[in-house]
């Protein structure tokens, strides 16, 4: 069984895969979720890596899921306004 360590460890580094990846296709991008809060030193059991980005989703996000799924990484995206922004 693996220890919840090299599971945290994994999980960081993928996240920073991605985190790379997303720069550079010049996507902003910010960690949420529970590994946000692994960041600072709250751990949060997790199968996954949370993200809230700023791009054009109709054109940029596709781009990257495809570069994502190349990487060899499972990634899925949801398109969900807040606030202010317009649909």
């Amino acid at each position: 069984m693996e220890k919840d360590d090299d599971r945290g460890d994994r999980t960081l580094a993928t996240a920073d895969r991605v985190a790379r990846l997303l720069e550079e296709h010049g996507v902003a991008a910010a960690i949420i979720g529970a590994v946000a809060c692994a960041a600072h030193g709250y751990a949060r059991a997790t199968a996954d890596v949370d993200l809230a980005t700023y791009a054009d989703p109709m054109t940029k996000l596709p781009e990257v899921l495809r570069a994502l799924h190349e990487a060899g990484l499972q990634a899925e995206f949801s398109c969900e306004a807040r606030g202010n922004a317009k649909p």
